[in-house]
This record gives C-alpha cells, structure tokens and sequence, in this order.
C-alpha cells in the first residue's frame, strides 16, 4: 500500500492540473486538526461544568438549531460549491456573482419565515413546554441565521478554493472564541453555566465571525466579478437546490437520529453521554470531512470540463490516503475507548463500547472515501436522495428498536449498520458509473 500511495502521490504531484489538491489537502487537514482540537475542548469544558443531564439538553437543542439551518439553506450550500467551481472554471463571473447574491436572499428569507412559524408554535404550545420563550428560543434563533450564512459563505470560499478562509474562521475561531468565554465562566464556580448560556454565547460569536468572513470572501473573489452586473438564473439553481437540500435533509435524519431518539426514548442524560461517544468520533470523520471540502469543487470542475479521468485518478489518491490515516486513529480509539471518554467526565464512561461501535462505521465511511460527493457535484444528486431517503427510514426504525433494547448501544448499533449500508450502495453505483473504486 506503501509504494501504491507514493506512486500515486507522484504521478498527481506531476500534474500541473492537480498540484492545489496538496496543498489544499494540506491546508484542509491543518485546519480539521485544530477544529477538532477546540471544538473537543470547548465539549469537555462545557461537559465537565455541567454534566451529563445539562450538557444533553445543550446537545439536544444543538440537533434543532443544526436543522433549522440546514433547511434555510435550501440545499444552496451544496449548490455554491459545484455552481462556483464550475462558473469559475468557465469564467462566467455574471453567473457567479448572481448565485452568491441569490443564496443569501433565498435563505434569509426563509430564516424569516420558518423562523416566524417557529416563535408562533413555540408562543401557543409554550404553556405545556414550561419553555421561556426569551431566554430558549430568541438565542437559538438568532444563532440559526448565523450559522446558515456563515455556511454559505465558507461553501463559497470552498467554490472559488479559498481552502484556508473556509477552514479556519468558522471551524477554528467559532470554538476557540467560545472556549475563551466558557473558561472565563468557569473560573467563578458559583455562577452555574446552562446549555443555554452557551446558546447565547455562540450566537454572539458566530454572528461576528458572519462579518469577518465576509469581508475575506469580498476580498478574495475575482476582482472582475465586483464590476460585473449579476445575471440569475433562479429557476435552474432551484431545480437543483431542492433535491440537495432534500438530500441534506436526509443526512441530518441520518446523523442526527439516534441523539433525537435517545434523549426522547431513554433520557438526556444518556444522550449527552452518547453526545460525547460522537464527538470523540469525530477525529475520524474530520479526515474525510477534510478531503470533501478540498476534492468536491475539484469534482465539479472537472466533471464541467468533461475531464473524468482526472476524478477518477484524485478519487483513488484519496481513499488511499485516508486509509492510510484512519485505521491506526480507529484503533487507538478502539483500544482507548474509556480512556477518551473520561476527560468528559467519570460518568461518560459507561458509553466506551458505543464509541467501539460507532468507531467501526466511521472506519468504513471514510476509506469509502466522499464517495456522495460523486453525485452531489455532479448531475446525479437524484441518485444519492434516494439512497439516503431509504437509509434515514431505514435509520429511524433501527434506532427506534434497537434504542428500547440495548440504550445507547443500540443507537450506536443502528446508526453504524445505517453508515455501512448507504456507503456500500453509492460505492457500487459509482464502480458502475464512474469506475472509481476498481
């Protein structure tokens, strides 16, 4: 496997067409390493300060907040990242100006909408929630729409390869800004910190971070493209928006059933625990998640300019990369589960064999290498909405069985046999299609 990677890695190097996927290889990994760093730190910082029971309810809230910003993006994050790379590697800056323009207006007033119905549900039902709709719902709100245009931006920093700006402002800032305010909260025991204290502190600091990248974004687009009068083609992008904001939303079903389920079918306690089963998981899905934003506009790219030959030979690259990277990482995890678990806290321990479980689907997902991405950058996204549409039913039932059986090890459980099989399907369409996994 050894020779196969350097052999590979030169023949890449050699070619002028690919010598920015190094570096933004590079760059993307350095930038997941650091989010992972403090993104952990800022969970063990809040989990440690207020245990598992609080530390689920923020978890908890945390899963609603990323779907109200999932679904105000209308699948435009997806869509900024192929449309951009592909008007940018045909020079059709009218093009490229009028969808970053549209994005924004199309999912600011969705934040309006869906947020307004929101506050009205919340205002008419909040005499059975017990819920304080000023101190709940207004922070989660506000920090709903930053999210959504803070993602888009970075999609758009990623279209035009502006790997770094897109890796580091949100991913690396967003928690090192929070763990600041959260470490200085600590240092004064008698002042209890809520999950919604943290709530209000990220809202603040992502709404800030909103204004700094986009003022890096207005920096680093094309100089050409300020001057150029914006041409829309709105009905196109929504033709291919729906269906990825369709597929988005299956993927957080996905992803974000089994804490949804835990907490409603076994306790938040459990669900914090098993919130922390998943973040300490995440040192492996940061690798692929640091490959995906790097080859996705590639993907695009190429596949605009006919040029299948050159994904087929990064996709390759790429797998063996990851591989090489992740099975050592996976064992650790494996052989260490309890030890990774207790810097959470004593109690977080009870979920080291869910983080064995979980570990082995994640192992899978990522020497499948961003095998969606084949189709999402591409004209297949049709495809991949129907595979994650029947895998987010297929994960529901799972998790509703499996959690009422085995807890949180049955959330583990669904959720990796869910990851395996959507990830087995897109390989064996794409060996067909794309011949990338011969």
């Amino acid at each position: 496997m050894k020779q196969s990677f350097f052999k590979i890695y030169n023949k890449i190097k050699e070619d002028e067409t690919l010598v920015s996927l190094n570096k933004g290889l590079f760059i993307s990994f350095g930038g997941q390493i650091l989010a992972f760093i403090f993104a952990t730190l800022l969970h063990i910082l809040f989990a440690r300060a207020a245990g598992p029971s609080n530390y689920g309810i923020y978890a908890y809230a945390s899963s609603w907040i990323l779907l109200f910003a999932l679904i105000s993006k209308f699948g435009f994050g997806s869509a900024l990242m192929r449309f951009i790379a592909a008007y940018e590697a045909k020079k059709d800056w009218a093009l490229l100006k009028g969808i970053i323009i549209r994005s924004h207006q199309f999912s600011f007033s969705i934040n309006l909408v869906f947020g307004s119905a929101i506050v009205i549900v919340f205002f008419l039902l909040k005499g059975e929630t017990g819920l304080n709709i000023t101190s709940v719902l207004i922070p989660a709100m506000f920090l709903g729409i930053a999210m959504t245009h803070l993602q888009l931006i970075s999609s758009t920093l990623l279209g035009l390869r502006q790997v770094f700006l897109a890796k580091f402002i949100s991913p690396v800032f967003r928690p090192v800004i929070l763990s600041i305010v959260l470490g200085g909260f600590l240092l004064f025991p008698e002042k209890k910190v809520t999950g919604l204290d943290l709530i209000a502190f990220d809202a603040v600091a992502t709404s800030l971070l909103v204004f700094v990248s986009a003022f890096f974004l207005y920096k680093k687009i094309p100089v050409i493209v300020r001057s150029t009068k914006a041409h829309f083609q709105s009905r196109e992008w929504v033709s291919v928006t729906f269906p990825l904001f369709l597929l988005g939303l299956v993927q957080v079903a996905i992803t974000q059933t089994d804490i949804l389920m835990l907490g409603s079918l076994s306790g938040l306690k459990n669900a914090g625990i098993y919130n922390a089963v998943t973040k300490i998981s995440f040192i492996l899905t940061y690798m692929l998640i640091s490959v995906n934003v790097v080859i996705a506009p590639l993907i695009s790219r190429f596949y605009s300019l006919g040029e299948i030959t050159k994904i087929k030979k990064i996709f390759r690259f790429i797998r063996i990369l990851l591989a090489t990277l992740s099975v050592p990482a996976a064992v650790a995890l494996i052989i260490f589960s309890d030890l990774f678990l207790s810097v959470f806290g004593d109690d977080f321990s009870s979920g080291a064999s869910a983080l064995k479980i979980v570990v082995l689907g994640k192992l899978v997902s990522v020497i499948a290498g961003p095998v969606g991405f084949l189709y999402t950058m591409t004209d297949n996204h049709i495809i991949a909405l129907k595979v994650f549409g029947f895998s987010a039913v297929l994960n529901i039932v799972l998790n509703y069985y499996f959690i009422k059986l085995w807890g949180i090890n049955g959330a583990a459980l669904a959720s990796t046999i869910t990851l395996i099989f959507w990830n087995v399907i897109l390989i064996t369409f794409s060996k067909k299609k794309f011949g990338c996994f011969i």
